[in-house]
């Protein structure tokens, strides 16, 4: 896999062999091969090939060229180098009694053509053959042709027939095999993905679902505690504590509700459930309220404000007014927030008109501020969903503390969880398992060490990295953290920094050892697939060398009865010739006597013919053909032995 990386996002265009084959494949609906290519991956620069398999989008025809076209998805590819197709499958025996020379059309892909372009070589072959098989469309030939020092023995000579016999299926099988092994890949893959999401999709609507069902559930209760925190506050018998607990309350509570709002709005997008209602307002008035409510804000913070509306803007525009408000808000107090020095401008427009009234225009909005402002890399996510950055579980008995750390932590983008007492702790880690715990040492009842010991004897909390949090800061107590299963020691008084950098450390090694089981749980699961799937080659080659087998013991007996029939002929026949010669040759030794003085005819004719050399070879010509035929006949008994 390490050596085609190199072609990932090569472009299958870019060159016309690879763009032909690429047309072929998605126009006919079947795998295509290309011609002749140098694959990018490969630093030999051998020939090599790819094959195209299409992919069309589901439920949509592909009956002819343009609807394939129209429905066409993409491709499966392989790529193959002919050099591993052949060596990697020719047994040594046929390397050295045999050459291959492989031609796509004109294109040498495999072998010296100087074996079939020189003559000598191909007259001192014992064994010559051509084979033309197609391969995905394209037209390739394969030459056979025999070493000088190629023999034929009685034992090899059916396993060299089969060799060659299969050599041309088993390059094709080879090619069918790794493109259906990319199918099954792909095609398991997709099914995966395609079930994780339909999965997510129905979850995340039901969550929506839930969440937009519960406006009336939430609110309730909410606006009691709020209507009597208001009540209360009235009582003017209350303590000053009391006055500021109440408060606190209050000030809680509208922000629950804020973001019960933001929970609910967010809910109903997604449940598709949002609504907007439109109406006429002032909107001058909207930009009044708006720079009144930040103007105190930004001159705290050394800032100018700047509203700036075009005459344009007509004074009653149509819209939701409390979305446009909620918008601008969001906007102008994130502005407020991350500028330490300059302005802040809200520019307010006339935009194009819209498509089906050209008497009414869009209305733009713009705010500008001179903060650092956001990367470029980043403004491709601004939209994206925020990440999940951990589940954290704090344990401490002091409350100040308690609450200093969730604010802290939430404030970040955690969630966070707490607990007062170590069993409090243990019943909360039954309900959740969080990514990190903080832990307190000095706690009633049960201290942070004997929890700890506790957590890390669980196996379903054993793992959860645990950082301690505490006031002692001498040497024993560190090293006893460290002892029971801590990961880390944080002495109070502690800065926020340093509890946040060391947080994020270990939540990071905490993601990594995930991504790395995930990793592991995925590698295990394709070995077991390329397992199977070699088990399944194997499997299949057996077959085919059994049905390879088979039908060579089937068709070879008839091979043999065909051979012998004319060896016999020939064998039988060869002292009648011997004779029939003998006597034509004293014939005409008789005829040269009688006639002493031939004409110039017969004189020309014995200079061409040289009945003499005739003569001394023939007996030799006939003892040879004699000894071939036996030879032939000797072969074919062998093979006649070797199939009963």
């Amino acid at each position: 896999m390490l050596k085609n990386l190199k072609a990932i996002g090569l472009d299958l265009g870019y060159e016309p062999v690879r763009r032909k084959g690429a047309e072929r494949a998605r126009d006919t609906g079947n795998p295509a091969a290309t011609g002749q290519i140098i694959l990018v991956q490969d630093r030999a620069k051998t020939p090599g090939f790819l094959i195209y398999l299409p992919i069309y989008r589901l439920g949509m025809p592909i009956n002819t060229i343009a609807e394939r076209q129209s429905a066409f998805l993409g491709f499966i590819y392989a790529p193959f180098r002919v050099l591993d197709l052949v060596e990697e499958g020719l047994p040594k025996s046929v390397q050295e009694n045999f050459d291959l020379v492989i031609y796509n059309g004109k294109d040498l892909m495999y072998g010296k053509a100087d074996n079939l372009a020189n003559p000598e070589i191909r007259s001192h072959s014992r064994y010559y053959r051509k084979i033309v098989v197609d391969v995905a469309g394209e037209t390739w030939n394969l030459y056979f042709i025999s070493k000088s020092k190629f023999t034929i023995a009685g034992d090899n000579f059916p396993k060299i027939v089969l060799v060659i016999g299969t050599l041309t299926s088993l390059l094709l099988f080879a090619i069918v095999l790794s493109l259906s092994a990319a199918y099954r890949q792909t095609k398991t893959a997709k099914e995966i993905s395609d079930a994780a999401k339909e999965a997510a999709e129905t979850a995340n609507k039901a969550k929506s679902i839930f969440l937009a069902n519960m406006s009336h559930e939430l609110r309730t209760p909410l606006n009691a505690i709020l209507g009597f925190t208001q009540i209360m506050n009235r009582d003017s018998s209350l303590k000053e504590e009391q006055i500021e607990n109440l408060g606190i309350i209050s000030r809680s509570g509208e922000h629950l509700l804020s973001l019960i709002n933001d929970v609910l709005n967010m809910s109903k997008i997604e449940a598709g459930r949002i609504t907007l209602n439109q109406n006429n307002f002032d909107i001058y008035e909207l930009l009044t309220v708006l720079e009144e409510m930040f103007m105190l804000r930004a001159e705290a913070k050394g800032l100018q404000l700047i509203f700036n509306c075009d005459p344009e803007v007509t004074k009653y525009v149509f819209a939701d007014e409390s979305k446009l408000r909620q918008v601008l808000i969001n906007l102008l107090g994130n502005a407020i927030k991350f500028t330490e020095e300059g302005k802040v401008t809200l520019r307010v427009g006339v935009g194009i008109q819209t498509e089906n009234n050209s008497n009414k225009k869009l209305i733009s909005f713009e705010v500008e501020d001179t903060g650092y402002g956001i990367k470029s890399d980043d403004i491709k996510t601004l939209f994206d969903a925020l990440p999940h950055r951990g589940n954290i579980l704090i344990i401490d008995d002091q409350l100040d503390s308690l609450r200093l750390l969730t604010n802290i932590l939430s404030e970040q983008g955690y969630e966070v969880s707490s607990a007062i007492s170590g069993v409090m702790a243990l019943k909360t880690l039954q309900a959740i398992v969080p990514d990190l715990i903080l832990l307190d040492v000095n706690m009633p009842h049960m201290n942070g060490y004997v929890i700890c010991e506790k957590l890390k004897d669980n196996p379903n909390t054993g793992e959860i990295p645990i950082i301690f949090i505490s006031a002692l800061d001498n040497t024993f107590d560190k090293v006893k953290a460290f002892r029971v299963g801590g990961i880390d020691y944080i002495t109070k008084p502690f800065q926020v920094e340093e509890v946040l950098a060391r947080i994020e450390n270990h939540l990071h090694n905490v993601r990594i050892k995930k991504q790395l089981q995930i990793s592991e749980s995925i590698q295990r699961e394709r070995a077991e697939k390329l397992a199977q799937t070699l088990e399944e080659i194997q499997n299949t080659q057996s077959q085919f060398d059994n049905e390879k087998m088979s039908r060579l013991i089937y068709i070879l007996p008839r091979y043999v009865q065909e051979i012998n029939n004319p060896v016999n002929s020939i064998i039988s026949h060869i002292p009648d010739a011997h004779h029939y010669i003998k006597d034509l040759l004293r014939l005409l030794a008789l005829y040269k006597k009688a006639l002493p003085k031939p004409t110039t005819e017969i004189e020309q004719e014995i200079k061409d013919i040289d009945l003499e050399s005739i003569g001394s070879d023939l007996p030799k010509l006939l003892d040879s053909i004699k000894i071939a035929s036996k030879r032939i006949d000797e072969i074919a008994k062998s093979l006649s032995s070797l199939l009963k």
